[in-house]
């Protein structure tokens, strides 16, 4: 669950000069979230009574994690499809792993594809479709189960 306390950063700088707190990375001015509510999907989709859900995209400049820990139920309901930002720098900064969010979605019966190609993205290569000091969204697409019947013969 995300610290409701949590610093986040701009991804671009919002503000013409340069403030004291700026990401090293992307030059992002830091942003207190002190007072922004913390809920998770699975709440949200919840209360609202969320009849239908087909596409989920994540961009929460290295939150994506968490953000993914309170969908669980959501995407074992509704089974969408699941556009999120990573990086190799907001992964090491988060404390995140790219394996525990591959076992997130291979959990869940998804398989995670880059959103400009469909190259199928795993613990072995995921370092060479995402760069080092950048971003590219992955798409999580679930996998097609086949349901074939085994005919007996008697």
């Amino acid at each position: 669950m995300a610290d409701p306390h949590m610093i986040a950063y701009a991804s671009w700088r919002v503000a013409g000069g340069r403030g004291e707190h700026i990401h090293n990375v992307h030059g992002g001015e830091v942003k207190a979230t002190a007072n922004a509510p913390v809920r998770t999907l699975d709440d949200v989709v919840r209360e609202y009574h969320v009849p239908r859900l087909d596409v989920i995209k994540i961009d929460t400049d290295g939150y994506e994690w968490e953000v993914l820990q309170g969908a669980r139920e959501t995407l074992r309901q509704f089974r969408p499809s699941v556009i999120f930002e990573v990086g190799q720098y907001t992964i090491k900064e988060h404390g995140a792993s790219f394996e525990k969010i591959a076992q997130y979605f291979n959990e869940l019966g998804y398989g995670l594809y880059t959103s400009h190609g469909g190259e199928i993205v795993s613990v072995d290569n995921w370092k060479w479709y995402v760069p080092k000091f950048g971003t590219i969204d992955i798409i999580a697409q679930p996998l097609v189960v086949s349901m074939r019947s085994e005919v007996t013969q008697g």
